[in-house]
């Protein structure tokens, strides 16, 4: 299962269990102006897990001047 909180609001939720895949599941997710702060759960029912986020626009490309940072 994955949860996905953007600034203390749930912006996403799958109750899928898979591996990981470099096949991406989009999001369009609006950025609030100022800081925007992410909270991903994922719960593992065996394996390794992994998490890949990538921010990009609507077409794909990166986003200037944005920066990030895992806590």
């Amino acid at each position: 299962m994955c949860k996905i909180w953007q600034n203390g609001e749930p912006v996403y939720v799958s109750r899928l269990n898979r591996e990981w895949s470099p096949k991406p599941n989009l999001l369009d997710i609006a950025p609030a102006q100022g800081d925007n702060r992410f909270l991903v759960k994922l719960t593992n029912v065996s394996g390794d897990w992994s998490l890949s986020p990538k921010l990009t626009d609507l077409g794909g490309n990166a986003i200037p001047d944005v920066t990030y940072s895992a806590q």
